[in-house]
Order: structure tokens, then C-alpha cells, then sequence
């Protein structure tokens, strides 16, 4: 199990490795935020060996883990009111992801989780990404620009 560190001003998860160091992995959260399910994965991965940062890049934006778990549970409710009434809080706490502002500093926040795992022992310029839904496209972009970057799964 992993424990939360800053990043030079970036709050991530950091999992450690398992076993022999088979290089680092930034895993990208969905869009309901660096919740519970997604350091369970940076936890499994780290069981293979990884060394793990799951950077949280939406608590910036008022979209911390709780209102996102909170958002996820009322979307997939089986109450179609509760849905409903859910569905103006969602666009209203995720409307800042839609700028080109965003999308910047989502970048340069990433870029810090790579500098991070670039100056730690063992992973010797072994490092990948991957996302899920929202942090799929982030992981294709981080990829796009970091070549320090040698892997990408969406």
C-alpha cells in the first residue's frame, strides 16, 4: 500500500515496488479523480514491480477525491432522479477541464510526476504512463510531449 507526497506543488500517490524495480509508471486518474479504486490499481501495479505516482490533477480545480466519488456514486445511481439532479453539479465542477489553460498545466503537472521518477534509483529512464478515460487522453498527451516518455497505454 502507498502513501500520499507533493510533487513540487503536485499531491500524488506514490506506490511502492514489489519485489525487483521494472521501472516507473505514472497512472492517470479518471475523471472522477484519484479516488480509492485508482490507487488500488497504482497499488497491483506496484505489485509487478513498478514503482507508481498517480498524480491527482483535478483537486486543483475543486474536483478533490471526495466530491469525485461522490459524483460517481449519484451518475451510476439506479435512481433516475438522482441522476438527473447530479448531472448540472458534474458539468459545473468539471467545466474548467474543457481549456486550453487546463490542459496545460494537466501537462506540466504530469511532466513533474516524470521528473520525479526520472531522479529516482533504478528506474534508469524506464518510464511509461497510463490513464483511463479522461486520463487516457492525458496519458497519449504527456507522451506526446515528454520523449523522456518510453511508453503509453490508454
Amino acid at each position: 500500500m502507498g502513501n500520499m507526497i507533493d510533487i513540487d506543488g503536485v499531491a500524488a500517490y506514490r506506490a511502492e515496488p514489489v519485489g525487483s524495480l521494472a521501472g516507473g509508471l505514472i497512472v492517470i486518474h479518471e475523471i472522477w479523480g484519484l479516488v480509492e479504486h485508482i490507487k488500488d490499481v497504482a497499488d497491483r501495479f506496484a505489485a509487478q514491480g513498478y514503482l507508481v505516482i498517480a498524480p491527482d490533477i483535478l483537486s486543483g480545480i475543486g474536483m478533490g477525491p471526495a466530491l469525485g466519488q461522490e459524483l460517481h456514486g449519484a451518475m451510476f445511481s439506479a435512481d433516475e432522479a438522482t441522476r438527473l439532479a447530479a448531472q448540472p453539479r458534474m458539468r459545473d465542477a468539471l467545466s474548467p477541464i474543457r481549456t486550453p489553460e487546463f490542459a496545460a498545466a494537466a501537462v506540466a503537472s504530469l511532466t513533474k510526476a516524470v521528473d520525479y521518477l526520472e531522479a529516482q534509483t533504478g528506474v534508469q529512464g524506464r518510464v511509461a504512463v497510463t490513464g483511463f478515460c479522461f486520463g487516457g487522453s492525458y496519458a497519449f498527451a504527456l507522451a506526446a510531449a515528454d520523449p523522456r516518455v518510453r511508453g503509453a497505454v490508454p
